[in-house]
């Protein structure tokens, strides 16, 4: 599966598709304190970034790509479970500049 999920974070792992996106926004609603994973590698279709950016769940780890770290830069980074806070992604202040 291109997304792996557990209690608490969903592992975008691979090239996730348009047909996961429901099932993601379910996690995201059932979950209380729901974490997303992008890790490197991670190629997730527009459906899923709009199910992020509505959603607004929390960053376990930004993305590594530049284009999708500046989309993104507004969503919440947290804390790993052992305390350090993940890397903040790379990326502009605002995403503004995206649209203009």
């Amino acid at each position: 599966m291109p997304i792996a999920y557990s209690p608490g974070l969903a592992r975008f792992e691979d090239v996730c598709g348009p047909e996961e996106a429901e099932a993601f926004l379910d996690w995201v609603r059932s979950d209380p304190r729901p974490r997303v994973d992008l890790s490197p590698g991670a190629s997730p279709h527009a459906a899923l970034l709009q199910v992020l950016l509505a959603a607004r769940p929390d960053l376990a780890t930004p993305p590594d790509d530049p284009f999708l770290a500046a989309i993104l830069a507004d969503l919440p980074v947290s804390p790993d479970p052992d305390g350090s806070a993940a890397a903040p992604p790379p990326s502009p202040t605002s995403n503004r500049a995206l649209v203009s």
